[in-house]
């Protein structure tokens, strides 16, 4: 009898390359210009085809079936695999996660707290990083040292290592700052910290698979990051590195059947000793499958796509700079930069203008809090006629 895998075996299931994916994701998008991959990335309908698997062996095994079971464990494997080799670590120190926010909190909360223990982060940060901080101060008395944004929402590397102190315990910074793209200097950061035993958790949401990240060059301890932005994967997953160094001062906040090597009721349980203690029940299994498929794709195609990113953002970033009532807020070179692009309409505010960016020419883009600002994301499957329509707009 042919199984489902049999029937659908001529079934082409993957895109190869840039222009063909291009075509799939404006094909399907043609309704609108999307520019808010920052906050959420469109997926490609071929990346959900890579779920027929696991509907297989859902339809000739049952979802609880030992063949299924062995089969969603070596996905999960080989997407560990697929993390490493895109973020320059070994497998080991991958954990799974369901976003970016999961993976902050689980490694703040790892942390063992004295009280007076200090954090140094720069405000405004993004929300889901300032949050677990304050409640780390709440809930462990840690206090937080605050680095000041200027009007642009930057801040001076010297002024983090001006904030730190003997008590200081961790530093927490973005990668690629949300608000208005910035690429910060991490691996300055994370190499003054290591030198005085000093944490550092670096965000990586705006990071991975918009600009070349390895974790290993880095030197960071944590680096969360989520499927669904610039990996163009699902919502519900993501991976938090932990690093070798740090794995031996830290407990996982919380512990399931994934976290532990064995346990029982009178010895006790013994962690796993990589990072996947920090992985404690089941996943989001779906959305772990479309990730693998982003990855997979990412990793064959990340030159190119990257390439593509550094030349339409430059081109905006010149464009808007040539309209005088506009104001560029994000830095003029990619390598300081990313695929965010903010400006500011100085007679209008960023709600109007997003708000008619939409009504008037279909184009997808959000608004930041501060600075006031519209921030526009702009990816491989964007082209030079969306930004012309952008700049046709602003002027």
């Amino acid at each position: 009898m042919l199984t489902t895998a049999d029937r659908k075996k001529d079934l082409n299931l993957d895109v190869q390359d840039c222009a063909s994916l291009k075509k799939e994701i404006r094909d399907t998008y043609e309704r609108v210009i999307y520019m808010n991959t920052g906050s959420s990335g469109p997926v490609p309908y071929s990346f959900y085809r890579s779920l027929e698997k696991y509907k297989d062996d859902c339809h000739d095994f049952g979802p609880g079936a030992l063949q299924s079971i062995m089969n969603l464990k070596a996905n999960v494997s080989s997407l560990r695999n697929s993390i490493s080799l895109m973020i320059g670590c070994g497998a080991e120190s991958v954990a799974l996660m369901h976003n970016t926010t999961d993976g902050i909190n689980k490694a703040i909360n790892s942390i063992n707290w004295k009280n007076e223990d200090e954090i140094v982060i720069a405000y405004p940060e993004y929300i889901s990083l300032m949050l677990p901080a304050l409640r780390a101060s709440k809930i462990y008395g840690a206090k937080l040292k605050i680095v000041p944004c200027d009007e642009n929402g930057d801040y001076l590397i010297d002024d983090i290592f001006s904030s730190v102190s003997r008590k200081t315990r961790m530093i927490i910074m973005s990668h690629v700052n949300y608000f208005n793209g910035t690429r910060n200097d991490v691996r300055k950061v994370c190499a003054f910290a290591r030198e005085k035993g000093i944490i550092t958790l670096v965000d990586g949401a705006q990071a991975v698979g918009c600009i070349p990240v390895n974790v290993s060059e880095i030197g960071c301890d944590f680096y969360p990051f989520p499927a669904h932005k610039w990996l163009l994967g699902e919502e519900g997953a993501g991976a938090l590195y932990v690093s070798k160094e740090v794995l031996s001062d830290i407990t996982p906040p919380s512990l399931g059947y994934h976290s532990v090597s064995s346990y029982h009721p009178d010895k006790g349980y013994i962690l796993k000793p990589d990072a996947s203690m920090f992985e404690d029940a089941s996943f989001a299994y779906l959305s772990l499958y479309v990730f693998k498929r982003a990855i997979d794709f990412y990793l064959t195609s990340a030159s190119s796509i990257q390439s593509e990113i550094s030349r339409l953002t430059t081109l905006l970033k010149k464009k808007i700079l040539e309209i005088p009532s506009v104001k560029l807020i994000t830095p003029l070179d990619f390598e300081n930069s990313s695929g965010l692009i903010s400006f500011q309409q100085k007679e209008f505010s960023s709600l109007d203008t997003c708000e008619k960016l939409f009504t008037d020419f279909r184009i997808v883009a959000r608004t930041i809090p501060f600075p006031d600002c519209v921030r526009a994301s702009v990816h491989f499957f964007n082209t030079d006629d969306d930004i012309n329509k952008l700049i046709s707009f602003l002027k």
